[in-house]
């Protein structure tokens, strides 16, 4: 186990650090994005009686409920699923709450600027928008908050963890 996830553990069981779980539900017939696979789950066996196997196989795109825009989802050659290991995915952070942005609008320097000394060199940034609340409707394959450049571009020179 490494140094980092150690130190995590044992910050949270000491309650010093709180864990936030961000994934939603799968689920056949779940909404994906269009030209995406669907996400499906069928049994393959059912189990009757007790220490009767149950078997099941689920297929879906890897842009099915949460995930992460791989660097090869939009940058040749980048990052795929196969070479990035899990622990990548784990690292200290803070929530910035920008529940003030209306769907599909920017999310800008400006905006972050607001939070100065909370967003940390070393550390991941998680951008709370609200807008899991448009989950399931057609809005929320479209019309999201999103990060612009100017945004980028600021979270890049105040030197984040990024793991991927």
């Amino acid at each position: 186990m490494s140094h980092l996830l150690r130190d995590m553990l044992d910050r949270i069981v000491n309650g010093q650090l709180l864990v936030i779980d961000l994934t939603h539900e799968l689920y056949t017939g779940m909404p994906t994005y269009p030209g995406d696979p669907p996400f499906t789950h069928e049994y393959v066996k059912v189990g009757r009686n007790y220490g009767e196997s149950t078997l099941s196989k689920i297929s879906a795109g890897l842009h099915s409920g949460t995930h992460v825009d791989l660097p090869r989802h939009f940058v040749p050659n980048g990052a795929t699923a196969e070479t990035i290991s899990p622990s990548d995915f784990i690292a200290y952070g803070v929530v910035l709450d920008l529940s003030y942005k209306r769907f599909g609008e920017p999310i800008t320097r400006e905006d972050l600027e607001k939070f100065g000394n909370k967003i940390r060199q070393g550390y991941v940034v998680m951008l709370y928008t609200g807008f899991s609340r448009a989950w399931g409707t057609e809005e929320f394959l479209y019309n999201w908050p999103y990060l612009d450049r100017s945004g980028a571009d600021y979270l890049i020179e105040r030197k984040l963890e990024l793991s991927v």
